[in-house]
């Protein structure tokens, strides 16, 4: 489904002008071969200079129990690439050549950390605790953030390296959007324009 990209220190476009959108799933467990289902998916629509353009969040009826939370998904591309797979899969979709950047592979790449799961990494890069753990929603918005730290604020610029954006095919719209309260915002108003204007006066 993706082809992945990286930021690096070699020379290659600059990441602030491209946009992105970071995605988290949460899901009834780890192994889509074996019935695990996704049950949550949030995404967040960013500019690479840090500026919010808009978000996504549903819950989704995976058709299964959900016994615990305990099954997080994490900033791992190859894990949720995995549960896209097989959940597009279901609606007899095939999606490829989707340009992907997997943000722990970013993260051991470009630091030095003794834990390289979301929430280390967050606090690694902006000196704050997650405060939305298990909310895919939240994940992404932390994610969003350490991206725009990770291409803003390296000690040496990073570059982006990889494909192009592609069209994605137009599907039909079906079922129940059913948004998970967790105050969506969009654009200048948004949690990224939040973030970055209380950085700049220098609040935490």
């Amino acid at each position: 489904m993706f082809t992945r990209g990286e930021l690096t220190r070699r020379s290659g476009a600059d990441p602030r002008a491209l946009t992105y959108a970071v995605i988290d799933l949460e899901t009834t467990g780890l192994n889509p071969n074996r019935g695990s289902r996704v049950c949550e998916l949030a995404i967040v629509r960013m500019r690479g200079d840090g500026v919010g353009l808009d978000e996504y969040s549903t819950l989704i009826n995976p058709g299964m129990r959900i016994n615990s939370d305990e099954y997080y998904v994490s900033h791992n591309l190859d894990h949720e690439e995995k549960f896209l797979v097989a959940e597009f899969g279901r609606l007899g979709v095939n999606l490829s050549d989707v340009p992907g950047l997997c943000s722990l592979v970013t993260a051991r790449t470009q630091i030095d950390s003794w834990g390289y799961k979301l929430e280390y990494v967050h606090h690694l890069v902006t000196g704050e605790w997650l405060d939305a753990v298990h909310s895919a929603l939240g994940d992404a918005r932390a994610l969003a953030v350490t991206l725009t730290k990770f291409v803003n604020e390296a000690p040496q610029r990073l570059s982006w390296i990889g494909p192009q954006p592609a069209p994605i095919p137009v599907l039909p719209r079906t079922g129940i959007v059913a948004p998970r309260a967790a105050g969506l915002r969009k654009g200048t108003e948004g949690w990224l324009a939040t973030h970055e204007a209380q950085a700049a006066n220098g609040d935490r």
